[in-house]
């Protein structure tokens, strides 16, 4: 192939070159001189291969609105996973007048995530919830103004798994037994929720039941009262925290303990109940701190010998 200059453009065999090419066509051809004839001809080293320059893709600029991307910012047009979106704990209002995001708590609990946060508005709520999540309940405006009443046959809140939260709320079943099969404001099967600042009641059975080796329920700051049969029960060896409440007005006792429960109870007033304070009996067990026990109707204590160990102190009375 032969190069050469005509009126300042370089001509390579009959074409004309570009610049960039040119350049580097034109020193090879220009400075090995002709082709060699003959094997005594030298051979000059194998030139390296042209590098071409091309151009850096331009990233895809997005034409519409997509969630957290505004119109005009520049995307990644590479093929790749994406990240999945973080979200954090929400707010799942509940109002029965229809203001919310629901209308009813069983709905939200369904459709909350871990740590969500159910707000219920000032009302009154007709139906039973069953609980199995990590997911916080509380009351707009506190026990006084949202009512929560439990359906005929079912307990108002039964907690089934995980670490919920109920607050600022009054709990009450009001209907009666059905078979000798008793409903109760809130029942605990397992779990690790937290009750505090409610008002607890039932008219067909404990306020509060608590059973089963994996329920282990704190509650404080509550009044568990005027119900059926006890303020709280503890069985089938179930643990929980009681503190800083008032149990009242239960036609039974104020607390029992049966079944190898295990709780633990401080700084509680347990008053004006039909029968004991606290009863005890069939391998029950449980620490008492710092309680006071007046006004019930069979003594503040009644521990039987089928008893577990007991352990009482700074109570009043103590024994």
């Amino acid at each position: 192939m032969l190069a050469s200059r005509r009126g300042g453009v370089l001509w390579i065999g009959g074409i004309v070159a570009g610049s960039a090419v040119a350049g580097s066509v034109a020193t090879y051809l220009l400075t090995r001189g002709t082709t060699p004839t003959s094997p005594d001809a030298q051979v000059p080293a194998k030139a390296s291969t042209l590098a071409i320059p091309t151009k850096a893709p331009m990233p895809v600029v997005s034409a519409t609105t997509s969630p957290g991307i505004p119109v005009g910012t520049a995307v990644s047009s590479a093929a790749g996973p994406t990240a999945p979106r973080s979200v954090g704990p929400r707010k799942l209002v509940v109002d029965t007048a229809g203001g919310g995001d629901y209308r009813s708590i069983q709905e939200a609990v369904l459709s909350a995530g871990v740590q969500d946060t159910i707000v219920l508005r000032s009302g009154w709520y007709r139906e039973s919830v069953v609980i199995g999540r990590d997911v916080r309940i509380s009351g707009e405006g506190g026990r006084t103004k949202v009512v929560v009443e439990g359906v005929l046959g079912a307990s108002v809140f039964v907690i089934t798994a995980g670490s919920a939260l109920l607050s600022g709320m009054s709990i009450r079943y009001t209907g009666p037994d059905v078979s000798f099969i008793y409903f109760r404001a809130v029942d605990v099967t397992a779990g690790a929720p937290v009750i505090e600042d409610c008002d607890l009641m039932s008219a067909a059975g404990a306020a509060l039941s608590i059973s089963g080796a994996s329920a282990n329920p704190t509650v404080r700051n509550c009044t568990l009262r005027d119900s059926a049969y006890s303020g709280v029960n503890v069985s089938d060896q179930a643990r929980g925290t009681i503190e800083r409440c008032q149990i009242f007005g239960n036609s039974l006792q104020g607390i029992a303990v049966s079944k190898r429960g295990n709780p633990v109870v401080r700084e509680c007033i347990i008053r004006d109940n039909m029968g004991p304070g606290v009863n005890v009996w069939d391998q029950g067990t449980g620490s008492f701190v710092a309680n006071s026990l007046f006004g019930n109707a069979k003594n503040a204590w009644q521990i039987d010998i089928t008893a577990g160990q007991i352990t009482r102190t700074g109570n009043l009375p103590n024994f």
